[in-house]
Order: C-alpha cells, then structure tokens, then sequence
C-alpha cells in the first residue's frame, strides 16, 4: 500500500508539474506575442504617427507579462507580492490613460451622465465591458488584476485580509451608489447642467471622485486594519457586479 500512495503521491507531482509548465508557457507565449506587436507597432510609429500606442502597448506587454511570469513561478505565499505588482503596473497605466486620453469622467457619475447622453457614450461602453459583461465571462478580474483604487489601497501596510466583517457594512456600497446616481438626476434635471463626463469638466469630476474615493479607502483601511476595505463595503462598482 505505501509504494501505491507514493507511485499516486509521484504521479500528482508530476501531473502538477506539467500543469505548472503549460500554464508557464502560455504566459510566456502570451507576453511575447503582445510585446513583439508592441515592437512592431513602436517600429511603424514614424511612418503612421502612432507612437503613443506602441510605447503603451510595449509597456502593457512588459509589465502585465513580467507580472503574470512572476505569479506563476512563485511560491504560493509569495504570489501574493506578485498579485500586486501586476495590478500596479496595470492599474496605473489605465488611470494614466484615463486621464490623458480626454474620455473624460471614468467614475460611477460618468456612467451615469453617459447614459443620460447616449448608450453609445465611451464611459457607458467602458462600464458595459468591464464591469458588467466582463464578470459574466472572466469573473472579478477588473477588481483582482486591474483596478486602479485597488492597486493603491493593496500597497497599504494591512497585508493580511480577516475577511469580512459581520454585520451590514455592505449597506454602504449601496448608499454610494445612490449618492452618486441622485447627485447626476439632480444636476441633470435639475439644473440643467450637461458637462459632467466630457471634456475638461468630466476630468474635473473624475478627479475630484478619485480624491474622494482614495480618502475614504484609506480611512476604512486604518479604522478596519484591511487593505481591501473600501472594496468589500462602500466601492459602488460592487453594485454592478452583483448584479452581473
């Protein structure tokens, strides 16, 4: 009996090892191949003025593949670190993005005064793939890979989450998400005001919310000694993803 639970204690490890190296050389290939069209495109950029892309694209292909290398081939109480490389490198290159590119106000309000807009508005298509059809398909990845309030708040000093909290904390996730659809009604109906997800306005919005948004993470963090505090009770995306 002990040689079969070894041979079946042998054929685990080797079957975990040869998980382990096609899941290693997936991510391998899938870096490359975003890293080499990154090159390409960087290569191209004097002849069709696409520099921008191809310096973002390069990075995104480094960094995030860097990353996903990193989390594979570490030990399981280091992936972790790994983890929160990746969603650094990503999440501060899609906030730059958002600030730069002139889509204007990526926060909740923005999907709100979007839709008020059009269904078509760049910040309801945004909402639409990423927080609402993508759960659907890949689950909670903008959260755990993507995000940039999560990116900042996983750098905090809490490094150890103890889950959540009983009671009904959750409420507040369900305040915020009212707070900020009345508050586009009011300005919208109310006033007349039309200017809160384009243009200059719109980043204004979307810098003031990131503000508001990175104080009340970091209050929650201290008060409740977790990291991912403002993500489990009061970000208001959470409502959305529920109900994906």
């Amino acid at each position: 009996m002990s040689g079969l639970a070894l041979s079946a204690r042998s054929g685990r490890r080797l079957g975990g090892s040869r998980k382990y190296d096609l899941y290693l050389r997936r991510a391998l290939f899938a870096w490359l191949m975003v890293f080499v069209i990154g090159g390409i495109i960087m290569i191209l950029g004097p002849f069709t003025g696409e520099h921008t892309s191809g310096y973002l694209l390069g990075y995104l292909g480094v960094s995030v593949g860097l990353g996903i290398v990193l989390f594979i081939i570490s030990p399981k109480r280091k992936r972790t670190t790994a983890r929160r490389l990746i969603i650094f490198l990503l999440g501060m290159l899609l906030l730059l993005l958002a600030i730069t590119t002139d889509h204007g106000n990526m926060q909740l309000e923005g999907l709100f005064f979007g839709a008020l807009i059009s269904l078509t508005h760049f910040a309801v298509i945004h909402y639409a793939i990423a927080k609402i059809i993508g759960p659907l398909v890949f689950g909670r990845v903008w959260c755990g890979w993507a995000c940039w309030y999560a990116a900042l708040f996983d750098q905090m000093p809490f490094k150890r989450s103890h889950g959540r909290i009983n009671g009904r904390w959750g409420w507040l996730r369900y305040v915020h998400f009212a707070l900020s659809m009345g508050l586009v009604l009011v300005f919208w109906f109310g006033y007349g005001y039309r200017d809160g997800v384009d243009g200059l306005s719109g980043l204004y919005w979307f810098l003031t919310g990131f503000l508001l948004y990175l104080l009340l993470g970091f209050i929650l963090a201290v008060i409740l000694k977790d990291n991912r505090a403002f993500c489990k009770y009061a970000c208001p995306i959470t409502v959305l993803l529920k109900a994906s």
